[in-house]
């Protein structure tokens, strides 16, 4: 086997999230006595009140908690939800945190709905009405990446002939209401045909379809990721 692929999913951003991380610090004692799972949520709510395996956490122990969760599990894995209102720069500032704590494969779990309940009014608006279907804003608006996704995708030829050894081409894949890519847009290119070689990894996967308020698949684009290819 020459390569593999990993997904390491995350937010888009006007910079580059690859220095983030950097090499993960050396162990520690562990401040929770905490035993995490292989896959860890981290939710963002529209005020910035974030949590960790369902904990509350502020900035620095998101970082710390990331740190000791990826030294017991080898291949953590963190989801990232965000209510439908949470500003960019809060889920980005989460993301930043996560890498900063050493975790490398960061992957966008769901777009959930406001902490706050609607009203038995508003709730009941709708079906009292019920002459057309609901229209709004869509629950889920991105397409997605389904868990367990195996990203084998080849090393390019031209990169092994240079001796590159790793690389990360951050992508967007515009998904058609069946699951089926249409297109692919690289959003980084680090040269030396790593672009090619995602986007035709990227238009060879299956995704999960955007809704409407309806529950009705819609056509529309993932979330921004990174491909990453490592030589083994």
């Amino acid at each position: 086997m020459r390569t593999l692929a990993k997904l390491s999913a995350t937010f888009v951003a006007s910079i580059s999230l690859l220095g983030c991380g950097g090499s993960t610090p050396p162990p520690s004692a562990s401040t929770t006595g905490a035993s995490y799972p292989e896959t860890v949520r981290v939710t963002v709510a529209h005020d910035g009140t974030t949590t960790f395996d369902g904990d509350k956490v502020d900035p620095a122990e998101l970082t710390a908690r990331t740190r000791e969760a990826a030294r017991q599990q080898p291949h953590l894995k963190l989801l990232v939800d965000a209510e439908r209102e949470t500003s960019f720069q809060l889920v980005m500032s989460a993301v930043e945190r996560i890498k900063a704590g050493g975790g490398t494969n960061v992957g966008f779990g769901t777009i959930v709905a406001a902490s706050a309940p609607a009203t038995s009014t508003e709730a009941a608006a709708p079906a009292a009405k019920g002459a057309h279907p609901v229209t709004g804003p869509t629950l889920a608006s991105h397409a997605s990446v389904p868990t367990g996704t195996k990203w084998d995708c080849p090393f390019p030829t031209a990169a092994e002939r240079s001796g590159k050894r790793e690389a990360n081409v951050l992508v967007r894949v515009h998904v058609e209401n069946d699951g089926k890519p249409l297109s692919v847009d690289v959003l980084e290119d680090p040269g030396s045909g790593f672009a090619e070689a995602a986007k035709t990894c990227a238009l060879g996967k299956a995704y999960e379809a955007a809704r409407d308020v309806n529950g009705q698949p819609i056509r529309a684009t993932t979330f921004p990721f990174y491909i990453q290819f490592v030589t083994k």
